[in-house]
This record gives structure tokens, C-alpha cells and sequence, in this order.
């Protein structure tokens, strides 16, 4: 994976001079107590040293930090790729070194050379400053400061972008397992929707068979229309049970008995698409399905407080749910808890109260988030 370099700035840069400057400080500093306390006729002169330190020393790094920043920008050191970079900045330190003392041994040549040293030539006073007194150390450090700084920011900006590239990788993953689950309840409905169909079929009961496949296509046309979207405002969920219901009332016929309600305040809160179906259907076909006789189905939502708070209800066969150890969740309530686990973390409440022959309640607590367009189009 390739990361962006950031370009070292002006300012960064300059701070890290600074630093440098305060560095030469302390050690001139520590280097005259040093001599105090080591040296009989030592002399106590740390502000004249720090001056020759900070002209000759120093100061021309501030013309030579530029290429040294440069070198770490187009060679930075990272850990799958290190020998080609060091061995660069090996390079440029040489170079800048050899640049560095040529100059002070041209200026020290023309201008405060004395006595035998002033016939010596330009390129000796270079070798002089270079390996015979102390510049090729301070510049080893120098380079060495400059370096390691800007090499650290590359390393945060790796890591930062290690960091958003792996928040983006969960987020895709978990659209791909949303998208998973999706697809498990869909096939799911047109299952029990077709063999609901059949059964209208071998009674010879076409005039409904033809008007459920009807009622089909327009429920699976609008789910299509919205199959890229994992969340909806909770009127166009309650909408599309609307359709699922109007499916499952051929079957039922008259017998069946639909309540729904909606407190204005949530019809607009974002909501899981496809959350509401597969319960619905769950409580059409195991709770209403078994019973005989006139049944009933509600759906309410209403806000409580800053929640919202969905339930619905049936009438029907019920089931001992925690006294029955045979029990096991069917592919539609398996899937919702997983959805509204893997969107809302522990921010949800679901629950299911059953009572045989009396009939079933499940009841979901969740947030009241914004149905906002950003949200609606994830």
C-alpha cells in the first residue's frame, strides 16, 4: 500500500532549527562546565563559543536544511523499505558536509587565516574543518536531527492513514455483511410469498393467486428501488409492511384484523432498512398462521423521550420461548438481532415476550436518529 508523503513546511522546518540551536546551546553550555570543573586554567566563556558555534556551525545549516528536508521527502524511511533511503541520506549528508566545510574553508582562507596557516591552500583549511576539527560530527548530528524529525511526522502520517484506511475496510465490511443479511431475508419472504401462492393455486383459487402476484411485483419493485439504501425513514418502512400486509390479507382474508400506528414526532427517524418485514412476517406465519378463527396484528411507534420505541403484536399461537430449550430463532429474527446489533452496539433493546395460545409482543427500543439525506443515501 503507497501512503502520500506530506512536504516538510517552512515553519516545521525552522522549529526544528531552533531546536538544533538550542541543542549547540546546552552543549557549549555543558562543555565550559566541563572545562571548569576538569581544566586548572580553564575560562569560562560559553556566550563567545556559542556565537563561533551558532556563525560557522550552525547558521549555514540554514541555507543547507532545505536539501536534507528535500532528501526526506523523496527517500522517506519506512519499515518495509529502509536501505535505499539510508543509503541516500548517507549521500546528501557527504554532500552537504563537503558543501558546508568548502565554505567555511574558503571564507577562513580570505579572511582570518595568519601567519602559516594563510599558505595553506583553500582545500586544506576544507580537510582541516572537515576531519581534523569537529564540523563533520556536528554535521552528522545536525543531518541526523533533521532527518529523524521529518521521518517521524511520515511515520504519524502512516499511521494515521493505516488508521483511516482500516476504519474505511470495517465500514466496508459491514455494508458487505449488512447487504449479507439483506439478501437472507428477501429470499426468505418470496419463499413463504410463492408457497402461499401455490397453495392458492392447487385450491383453484385464481383470482387471488393472480392478485398476490401482483401484490408481489409492486412490493419487490419497490424494494428494488431501494436496495442500495440500509437506512430508511420509518413512514417508508411502515409503507412497504403496508404492501407485505396487503400480500398476506389474500391469504388471511377477512379474518384478519390490522392496527397500525405512528406518533408524527418518528416518522421521520432512520430506521434499518427492511427492520419491520421479516417480523411481520414472522408473526403472520408462526403467530396467526396456526390459529383459527378471527386473528389480529399491530404495529405501533411512538417516540419515548429521546427513543424510539417499536412493538408488534398478534394474537396468535404464541410459544413458550425461554421454557422450551428446543427453541432456536428463526432466519428472520436471527437476522434483525444481527442487524440491529452490528448498527446500534448495545444503543438498542430487543425483545420478545410470548405467552401459547395467547399470542406474542416484540418490542424494539432504539435512538431517535435524524432520517437526514447523508444518512439515507450509506
Amino acid at each position: 500500500m503507497s501512503h502520500s508523503v506530506e512536504k516538510p513546511t517552512v515553519r516545521s522546518l525552522a522549529a526544528t532549527l531552533a531546536l538544533i540551536w538550542l541543542g549547540c546551546a546546552v552543549y557549549v553550555l555543558l562543555h565550559e562546565i566541563s572545562g571548569l570543573l576538569t581544566l586548572r586554567d580553564a575560562e569560562f566563556n560559553p556566550l563567545g563559543h556559542l556565537v563561533g558555534l551558532t556563525l560557522f556551525y550552525w547558521l549555514p545549516w540554514v541555507a543547507l536544511a532545505p536539501f536534507a528536508a528535500l532528501c526526506s521527502a523523496r527517500f522517506p524511511i519506512r519499515p518495509e523499505r529502509w536501505r535505499r533511503p539510508v543509503a541516500a541520506h548517507l549521500g546528501t549528508l557527504l554532500v552537504l558536509a563537503l558543501v558546508h566545510a568548502s565554505g567555511i574553508g574558503l571564507l577562513f582562507h580570505y579572511s582570518a587565516a595568519f601567519g602559516e596557516m594563510a599558505t595553506y591552500a583553500p582545500w586544506q583549511h576544507t580537510g582541516h574543518f572537515l576531519f581534523g576539527d569537529t564540523m563533520l560530527l556536528f554535521d552528522t548530528v545536525f543531518y541526523a536531527v533533521i532527518a529523524a524529525t521529518l521521518n517521524i511526522r511520515n511515520f504519524q502520517q502512516i499511521v494515521r492513514q493505516q488508521e483511516l484506511d482500516a476504519a474505511r475496510l470495517n465500514e466496508h465490511l459491514a455494508e458487505l455483511r449488512f447487504q449479507t443479511l439483506r439478501m437472507q431475508v428477501d429470499p426468505h419472504f418470496l419463499f413463504n410469498a410463492l408457497n402461499a401462492i401455490a397453495v392458492l393455486l392447487r385450491k383453484r383459487d385464481t383470482a387471488r393467486a393472480v392478485e398476490m402476484i401482483g401484490r408481489l411485483a409492486r412490493f419487490f419493485r419497490r424494494t428494488l428501488e431501494r436496495s442500495s439504501e440500509q437506512w430508511v425513514a420509518l413512514e417508508e418502512e411502515l409503507a412497504m409492511i403496508d404492501e407485505y400486509i396487503g400480500i398476506a390479507k389474500i391469504r388471511f382474508g377477512e379474518r384478519l384484523a390490522v392496527e397500525q400506528q405512528c406518533d408524527a414526532r418518528v416518522q421521520r427517524v432512520a430506521v434499518p432498512a427492511m427492520l419491520l418485514q421479516p417480523l411481520v412476517e414472522n408473526a403472520l406465519v408462526h403467530g396467526l398462521g396456526a390459529k383459527v378463527g378471527e386473528c389480529a396484528l399491530a404495529v405501533e411507534c411512538r417516540a419515548d423521550g429521546d427513543r424510539l420505541r417499536i412493538e408488534i403484536r398478534d394474537d396468535g399461537a404464541g410459544c413458550a420461548f425461554y421454557a422450551d430449550p428446543n427453541f432456536r430463532y428463526g432466519v428472520g429474527l436471527r437476522n434483525v438481532r444481527a442487524r440491529l446489533a452490528q448498527m446500534y452496539g448495545e444503543d438498542h433493546r430487543f425483545t420478545i415476550d410470548s405467552v401459547p395460545d395467547e399470542g406474542t409482543r416484540i418490542t424494539i427500543d432504539l435512538p431517535r436518529i435524524p432520517a437526514a439525506p447523508e444518512r439515507l443515501a450509506v
